[in-house]
């Protein structure tokens, strides 16, 4: 059986490039990158060459990437960094504040509210509207004396909406609160150019791109008040201690490098999925989310009325297909999405809606495959049979 994936905002495959450029550092470069001999050394500058592979996909200094394990944990440093930077400037009178939004990835979520529990911070969740959106206006209005950091997503991992993080940029700016922005799903997806961003922080996930899992980037503006909350080591500019996770990095820089093959490749993936959306809106009681404003190329998030998501995923799974019903990152939970219900879907339509996100490898071919399969599905399980 033919396996045809279409879960590319979960993880993509890894690419040519990175596989082969990570084989010499399966045996031949074993060496821990901080040892002093010649062979380490060898290691260390394969290190900043992927540093800068990175920096310069998205227009930015070698020196403003700091290497993780991932986007959440670049989220963490980034928000937990700022707070403990300000908190660490001198006494206050009043907990440090943050804005946020109603449909941000639990990295940020979670994080913000950790910070609130522990009283560390005080935090503003802005709603949505019926697409998702947020507007400027309202992360402004939110603002208050003691607001120091705003982190919202520049691309919804759910729905692929699109957010104007560079309008509130703008705005921003003249009242020097820092701005972190989760760019991990839009990584490689759109063009990106931090250089001109005049954002403080931005987090960045190398498997969404063709890298490995487990290996991800922090880019942090020069002179942003930050500091690490991650002790044990003079490693990443003692940013982040820890040996470093050499065959990640290495894969994320090759991968990095052909970002611009995978932007080449949108306009195709998003003539697939207008004809994937074309299908889906011949079926009865059937609702594509954020369809009106502007998305990643590659997103569907389609709700069958009357139909449960789960046993969609679990038919089409038998028949070789892989979607979603949302972030991976919340697979397995009894919970509804935060993000459709904060659109304004109850449970019952949250738990209706399946995601199907595209990727350079996708064929035409899967696009009708998929659009039968789901005709000859969907009627079925609204009348109740297996």
């Amino acid at each position: 059986m033919k396996i045809t994936y279409l879960d590319y905002n979960a993880t993509s495959p890894l690419c040519a490039d990175a596989k082969q450029a990570v084989l010499p550092f399966l045996d031949s470069y074993y060496e821990n990158p901080s040892s002093p001999y010649g062979s380490a050394r060898f290691v260390r500058k394969a290190i900043q060459a992927a540093r800068r592979q990175v920096a310069a996909s998205i227009s930015a200094l070698p020196s403003e990437i700091l290497f993780t394990s991932g986007g959440t944990e670049a989220t963490n440093l980034a928000i937990r960094g700022m707070i403990a930077s300000v908190r660490q400037s001198g006494p206050m009178l009043l907990r440090p504040h943050i804005v946020t939004s109603a449909v941000e990835h639990s990295a940020t979520l979670d994080t913000v509210r950790s910070l609130e529990h522990a009283g560390l911070a005080e935090v503003t969740v802005v709603p949505v509207d019926h697409n998702g959106l947020w507007v400027p206006e309202t992360i402004m209005q939110a603002l208050r004396p003691t607001t120091i950091l705003v982190t919202v997503m520049l691309a919804n991992n759910e729905t692929g909406a699109l957010y104007p993080v560079s309008a509130l940029s703008e705005q921003l700016n003249p009242r020097a609160v820092a701005l972190h922005v989760d760019a991990v799903q839009a990584y490689g997806k759109i063009p990106l150019d931090w250089s001109q961003s005049g954002w403080t922080a931005m987090s960045l996930s190398a498997h969404k791109i063709g890298g490995l899992k487990g290996s991800g980037a922090l880019c942090l503006r020069a002179g942003s008040k930050w500091v690490s909350t991650m002790t044990g080591g003079s490693q990443e500019q003692a940013r982040r201690g820890g040996t470093e996770n050499v065959l990640g990095i290495v894969a994320f820089g090759a991968a990095s490098s052909r970002i611009s093959d995978n932007l080449a490749a949108a306009p195709r993936v998003l003539a697939q999925r207008d004809r994937l959306e074309t299908g889906l809106r011949s079926f009865e009681n059937t609702t594509i989310h954020a369809a009106a404003v502007p998305r990643l190329a590659n997103t569907t998030s389609v709700r069958f009325d009357g139909v449960d998501a789960e046993s969609v995923i679990i038919h089409l799974d038998l028949q070789g297909f892989c979607v979603s019903a949302g972030s991976a990152c919340t697979t397995g939970s009894t919970r509804p999405s935060h993000v459709l219900t904060a659109m304004g879907l109850c449970p019952m339509e949250a738990f209706s809606t399946i995601r199907i996100s595209l990727g350079p490898e996708t064929e035409d071919n899967d696009i009708d495959r998929l659009i039968e399969a789901l005709t000859y599905l969907i009627p079925k399980l609204r009348h109740g049979e297996n």
